[in-house]
């Protein structure tokens, strides 16, 4: 597997330099063991650098990480860019990797902007999945408020849908109402609380959307507040979500720390999206930053213990890269037997 870390301002390492990090490691299934079933190596790290930043010199924020179309991909929260990540090796064997912009058929950079996409403003990139071939591209579906708790502007609570290449067109799509049926589902409704998200999952063994929010309150926003707003609650719905929440299903998983949240999840490959692979980072009020990983199953019943993947690392987006290129010679699983639902 592969994680790819958002270090916030740390970023910005020298003029028009942003850095970000490109972590691997391998996930091994050592039969059912309770929460020993699942063991974690992670083998080394390669710095990611580019020179594409914003006017407030940020770059490099990135939040997402997807193999689609047989490029790796990722995804800066800051600037709305998507880039391709090419992987090579130096002389003494060691990953180095290349960054380059995703370019659609007109050859243009891709790069995604809020709302219905008119307005050219980045979008705030935090999550991916594949469903139906095409890439499903999420933001935090949270409204941005002022001071005295008034909407300004709902931008991040659109989802985009990435056409595979050459084009690589992107659509724009309303999502206000779903993000609200899950807000709905778990008494945060708009106005009242809120809802953050950072990792999104669509399901093609369960027909069936999963989330897993960063944050939730059940107050207005308050920047300060918002710090020890993290949750450990995990939401399953049918496509399209009910508006007022009808059809969601929730339940907690792993252990609740106001400082800590999923930051992405992913489905173990071989499992029939039974068992799940998370990602959480924890944030003090000091700065401390530290990234977390476990593997859970459908009920939460913990298979791997949550562990420290790294510290001073912000990892924010995770994806499977086994078979993948630089990785050709170690194959993900195939599906194979077990049984499980959602229920």
């Amino acid at each position: 597997l592969a994680l790819i870390a958002d270090q916030d301002e740390a970023s910005h390492v020298a003029e028009k330099v942003w850095e970000s990090y490109l972590a691997f490691g391998k996930l091994t299934y050592n039969g059912a063991g309770g929460a020993q079933s699942y063991s974690l190596e992670m083998t080394s790290e390669a710095a990611v650098d580019t020179d594409r930043g914003d006017k407030s010199k940020r770059g490099a924020e990135y939040s997402a990480l997807e193999v689609f179309d047989g490029k790796l991909l990722t995804f800066c929260d800051r600037t709305g860019n998507i880039d391709e990540l090419v992987l090579s090796q130096d002389e003494a064997g060691k990953t180095v990797v290349t960054v380059a912009p995703l370019v659609d058929g007109e050859g243009k950079n891709v790069s995604i902007s809020m709302g219905d996409g008119t307005n050219g403003k980045p979008l705030k990139i935090e999550w991916t999945t594949q469903k139906g071939g095409k890439l499903v591209i999420g933001s935090t579906g949270k409204e941005r408020t002022d001071d005295d708790g008034n909407i300004v502007h709902e931008g991040e609570m659109w989802c985009k849908v990435l056409d595979p290449g050459p084009a690589f067109s992107v659509s724009h799509i309303e999502t206000r109402e779903y993000y609200n049926g899950l807000r709905a589902a778990a008494m945060c409704p708009q106005g009242a609380g809120y809802m953050i998200h950072e990792s999104g999952r669509w399901s093609t063994e369960h027909k069936m959307w999963l989330f897993a929010p960063r944050k939730l309150s059940r107050k207005p926003y308050d920047e300060v507040i918002d710090a020890s707003k993290c949750v450990n609650l995990m939401l399953a719905t049918p496509d399209p979500v009910a508006a007022d929440g009808t059809g969601v299903i929730m339940q907690r998983y792993l252990g609740f720390s106001e400082l800590r949240g999923c930051s992405d999840f992913m489905f173990v490959p071989g499992t029939r999206d039974c068992h799940l692979f998370i990602l959480r980072t924890e944030e003090t009020l000091d700065n401390v930053i530290t990234s977390y990983a476990s593997v859970i199953d459908l009920e939460g019943t913990i298979l791997m213990a949550e562990t420290v993947v790294a510290r001073a690392r912000k990892f924010e987006g995770a994806c499977w890269v086994g078979g993948f290129k630089h990785f050709a010679g170690d194959e993900l699983p195939a599906t194979s037997g077990g049984d499980c639902s959602i229920s």
